[in-house]
């Protein structure tokens, strides 16, 4: 299997991996994967460059490709943002032909949609992390191993998280499961207030913990129905997180098995599901080195 690729995006640091003074073992993260989940459990807070490794082993979680891929699509579509505005709890800059070509997403129609986003990979490569074919965070460009990372997949993350603690005999931060669209139920005051404004420099932003701007010509404003006319929306994180849950869970899920997807996994991901099948089938609890699977 050939793992040499030509660019990576910009939206993540894929040289280095996290760990702590204390800890006997690092952490590569790789996006969508749970790596946040992973990293609170146990207080991961200091990153490490790969080329200068201080740990003997390091832990990384690959994912089913077809499931981060669906996972992927509103998360990119929420957060990113035109290069040249920044907007608060918008943290993916994309140029702006990509931001025009995001901002012309059908969300109202799911397949239509979808087949948009893959239609920008397409067009544009992997614009960001969160779609970023897993091998990319393994592996150089030159197709050599950035390090010799032991493998687990993403739906083992608590078993793995409990088997970590037993061996190296530590206290972890949380008992929450890793976050995940499908499973997860958010819990919100409906009586929250969204906030519809024509000016960002009317609102004091420090004032604000857990909010999302959008703007009119979001995709999101009609896709979700939240049809407001201003341009801007200020909406509560949780009100806002419970129609994605919604959506993904009814729109996006079911599209899940179908042809156009299989086609761009095999032409676009094929590294990916060759790592996740061959972790999946070996015989010694679905971790395993990178060289073992590779």
């Amino acid at each position: 299997m050939n793992y040499s690729y030509s660019a990576l995006s910009k939206t993540h640091n894929f040289e280095n991996y996290w760990s702590n003074n204390n800890l006997d073992f690092g952490y590569l993260g790789i996006s969508k994967n749970g790596s946040t989940n992973f990293k609170s459990h146990f207080n991961l807070n200091v990153e490490y460059p790969l080329n200068d490794v201080k740990h003997k082993t390091i832990y990384a979680c690959i994912r089913n490709p077809e499931e981060r891929l669906i996972s992927s699509i509103l998360e990119t579509t929420l957060r990113a943002h035109n290069n040249e505005e920044q907007l608060p709890s918008r943290n993916i800059p994309v140029d702006n032909k990509i931001y025009e070509s995001i901002l012309n997403f059908n969300i109202k129609d799911p397949k239509i949609f979808f087949i948009q986003f893959l239609d920008s990979i397409e067009k544009f490569g992997f614009y960001d992390a969160h779609f970023e074919p897993q091998f990319h965070f393994l592996f150089n460009k030159n197709g050599s191993e950035r390090f010799n990372f032991k493998i687990f997949l993403l739906y083992q993350m608590s078993e793995k998280i409990d088997l970590l603690s037993r061996d190296y005999n530590l206290k972890t931060q949380s008992k929450k499961i890793y976050h995940s669209r499908k499973k997860r139920k958010v819990k919100f005051n409906l009586f929250k207030q969204q906030s519809k404004i024509n000016n960002l420099e009317d609102i004091d932003f420090k004032s604000l913990s857990n909010f999302h701007i959008l703007e009119k010509e979001h995709p999101l404003n009609i896709g979700l129905a939240l049809n407001f006319d201003s341009k801007f929306l200020i909406i509560d994180k949780d009100v806002l997180e419970n129609k994605l849950i919604n959506y993904y869970k009814n729109k996006l899920l079911p599209l899940k098995g179908s042809e156009f997807i299989n086609q761009f996994l095999v032409t676009r991901y094929s590294q990916d599901l060759y790592l996740y099948n061959s972790l999946k089938h070996l015989d010694n609890n679905n971790m395993a080195l990178l060289k073992e699977i590779m």
